[in-house]
């Protein structure tokens, strides 16, 4: 169990330390007119896809398995994985500064998860990697790369207001990963690959800021989540209020 133990302990460490690489290197890219592209921040996602791609074709997939197994039998990992997503608008509602206005908040995260899906079902049609149950389909990991691509969007937003929201993400991707192995769905090469690729996806859908000017509603910021209590005769109640 130990061993077990340790191996996934040390590949959350290794996705969530991806955070630590990337998020003050785009700062100084900002104080200049003309945006450059900081080619630091890619090594990790880039590293990501390289070695979930030559553990696809090695055996070391089938030694990380052995020592891991299907030690998990839950479907946690069908939800957690649109946790960031869920971060992003209840952090706006609770009145936390972030970087864009939601409209373009939204839109880029629907670009991000739109190319990453694009990209890794092409891969999952061109690899044709059989999963550890026995399934099909299995490279790159489509569960972890949502999860991740999302994460890096919640990050890109919030980094500069509050980092504890914009690295938390990075921990329910991180978690999603994880039991995609232990549940049995995915090898850790499809795992590592998918969160490569969706962060990689995010950071340059944030780099190029596809239909910058393409606001064709109008959305206002002006409104919160504040706590609220109301009082009868017979009872006390606790809740939230939006507040225009």
């Amino acid at each position: 169990m130990l061993p077990q133990i340790t191996l996934i302990l040390n590949l959350s460490w290794i996705m969530i330390s991806q955070s630590q690489g990337m998020s003050y290197e785009s700062d100084s890219t900002r104080t200049t007119a003309k945006k450059q592209f900081n080619f630091k921040r890619e090594i990790i996602p880039l590293s990501l896809i390289g070695i979930g791609t030559a553990a696809n074709f090695s055996n070391f997939k089938y030694y990380i398995k052995s020592k891991i197994g299907n030690t998990t039998n839950i479907r946690l990992d069908n939800y957690i994985q649109y946790a960031p997503i869920a971060e992003i608008y209840m952090a706006n509602l609770a009145g936390i500064k972030h970087k864009n206005t939601i409209w373009d908040q939204t839109k880029y995260l629907a670009i991000s998860e739109l190319v990453t899906s694009v990209l890794v079902q092409s891969l999952k049609l061109i690899t044709k990697v059989e999963r550890p149950n026995g399934g099909t389909l299995s490279f790159p990991s489509g569960h972890t790369s949502n999860a991740f691509t999302s994460a890096t969007v919640l990050f890109e937003e919030f980094k500069e207001e509050n980092l504890p929201i914009a690295l938390s993400g990075y921990g329910f991707s991180s978690a999603t990963g994880i039991l995609r192995i232990t549940n049995n769905r995915h090898w850790i090469s499809d795992v590592l690959a998918g969160a490569g690729i969706g962060i990689l996806v995010a950071h340059m859908v944030y780099y190029w800021e596809p239909l910058k000017n393409w606001k064709p509603i109008k959305i206002s910021e002006k409104y919160r989540l504040e706590p609220n209590m109301s009082f009868s005769n017979e009872y006390a109640m606790l809740g939230l209020k939006l507040k225009l």
